[in-house]
């Protein structure tokens, strides 16, 4: 871990190239790593593995190698296997009540949570994909961004891949099936999330993304 970083600590690559690209949108004084679990010495790119590497990280948030920490997971689906909202918020506040965070009442105005320290450690940011209310993934939320020009676009996308009579990918990927048919429709087909933000195709100023970009801003200060 690099002197006094600020860490956003995602589940995986594909994370960690979006919010790469959403980061600089803040213009923040001070520069933001985005990681998943395995370039920080943890065991697994996956929701596990990063609440598992959350002791070691909160280790480096007291010592002050590491300055500011946001965490970034999906909720996933109750039916498809997956923890949902309450199960996974509940295993992130076990893993940082042990080290006297809790998890603030955060005003109205605010989306995503906050947990403090009363030793006066730097608040802790955690946003649950997608709105830290509901079951669902990074895609759900980018399905909420789209610019009004390209839902017409994006509905059919989804209607085609409803349509399929025999889908080879599994019920939990529904959603990215539908992002990737979207994206594969563009003058550039197929390109990743990351870039089509950069292109304009995601509502940037709408509710959702200025909610997540204003959480990232009142973390990194």
């Amino acid at each position: 871990m690099r002197s006094s970083e600020n860490l956003l600590l995602v589940e995986g690559e594909s994370d960690q190239r979006f919010f790469e690209k959403v980061c600089p949108l803040l213009k923040l004084r001070a520069s933001v790593r985005v990681a998943p679990p395995r370039e920080v010495d943890g065991r697994g790119n996956n929701k596990q593995g990063l609440i598992d590497l959350l002791p070691t990280i909160l280790g480096q948030l007291a010592d002050g190698s590491l300055k500011r920490l946001a965490i970034v997971v999906d909720a996933d689906y109750l039916a498809h296997s997956g923890l949902g909202f309450a199960r996974t918020l509940s295993k992130i506040e076990t893993a940082l009540n042990g080290s006297g965070f809790a998890c603030a009442k955060n005003p109205p105005q605010h989306s995503g949570l906050i947990f403090r320290n009363p030793d006066g450690l730097a608040d802790i940011g955690a946003w649950i994909m997608p709105n830290n209310k509901s079951e669902g993934s990074l895609e759900d939320f980018l399905h909420g961004c789209i610019s009004p020009g390209e839902q017409s676009l994006f509905q059919r996308a989804r209607a085609a891949v409803k349509a399929l009579p025999g889908p080879k990918f599994s019920a939990t990927h529904v959603g990215k099936a539908e992002l990737a048919t979207w994206l594969a429709w563009q003058k550039d087909p197929g390109r990743a999330a990351h870039h089509a933000l950069q292109e304009g195709l995601f509502d940037a100023a709408g509710p959702s993304f200025a909610g997540l970009t204003g959480w990232l801003a009142r973390v990194f200060k």
